[in-house]
């Protein structure tokens, strides 16, 4: 009798024991089962590399002009020509680094990038002649230009403005451009004055070296977080590097051989270029 009280104590023991091993295992399985991930964040440092495209301006308009003058009454002889370039197109690469703060859904940043190019454009070989008079007074000018205008390379420091779907980024970008621009007019002047005897004469255009322009810059895109440090972007951007002109002359009175003779000949070519384009790319950086 004893005994099989014992037995009965043993066994409920036993029972409420497994109950609160079972318990105890059921417990420890929910936890593991249910791990807890932090949320991607776009805030911190990021930088990276870019290839892409650019197409629109430089695009060359030249105006060229030959001039031979006399004596007052006497009428003169003209003449004139234009030209007017394609627009130019190129593939451009470089890199870019900012920084990202996310407050909510909404994204703020600053990015800078450089990028290297070779948009370039030429206007086709343009010349215009006048001749004019004769004896001491003969003269006659020939003014050609062959204009020729390129970026080198361009950067942009700009804010953007997105608003995030977890790890996809869409912004807007605006700040200021800057790049290395060149305008040449090719510019050449040759003729001959007077008979007896003839001299003649020529002169080219004012060189013109590369300077660097400010400007603005204006666009969008779209990032995604391929990974919590890799991040792929597309974006598209208006560059303006504002405009260039570039102003050659040539006059030379024909009374420098001596004599009666007031001819004079004259020539000039104005040649004006805008530095702007347009640019998309695909980038791809690493986040901090």
């Amino acid at each position: 009798m004893r005994c099989g009280k014992l037995c009965k104590l043993l066994l409920s023991y036993a029972a409420w024991a497994g109950c609160l091993t079972a318990s105890a295992l059921a417990a420890d399985l929910s936890i593991s089962r249910a791990p807890v991930y932090a949320p991607f964040t776009w805030t911190g440092l990021y930088g990276g590399v870019n290839v892409g495209y650019g197409w629109g301006d430089p695009q060359i308009t030249s105006l060229i002009t030959s001039f031979v003058e006399s004596a007052p009454g006497v009428t003169a002889a003209s003449s004139a020509a234009s030209g007017t370039s394609n627009s130019a197109r190129s593939a451009l690469g470089g890199f870019q680094a900012g920084f990202n703060l996310q407050t909510g859904s909404w994204v703020y940043g600053i990015e800078t990038d450089l990028s290297v190019t070779k948009l370039q454009a030429a206007t086709p070989v343009i010349v215009t002649s006048s001749s004019a008079f004769g004896g001491s007074d003969a003269a006659s000018l020939q003014t050609t230009s062959s204009g020729t205008a390129s970026i080198d390379w361009f950067g942009t420091l700009r804010g953007r403005l997105g608003f995030a779907w977890d790890r996809v980024l869409l912004y807007g970008t605006a700040g200021f451009s800057y790049g290395l621009v060149r305008l040449t007019d090719g510019a050449f002047f040759n003729g001959f004055a007077g008979s007896s005897p003839t001299v003649a004469f020529n002169s080219t255009g004012a060189p013109q070296d590369s300077i660097i322009k400010g400007g603005w810059t204006a666009g969008g895109g779209i990032d995604y977080a391929y990974t919590n440090n890799i991040i792929v972007s597309f974006t598209y951007m208006h560059v303006d590097l504002g405009s260039d002109t570039v102003f050659s002359k040539f006059k030379r009175p024909n009374n420098v051989l001596g004599g009666a003779s007031t001819t004079v000949v004259r020539g000039w070519s104005f040649t004006s270029t805008s530095f702007d384009f347009d640019v998309v790319r695909a980038a791809i950086s690493w986040k901090l």
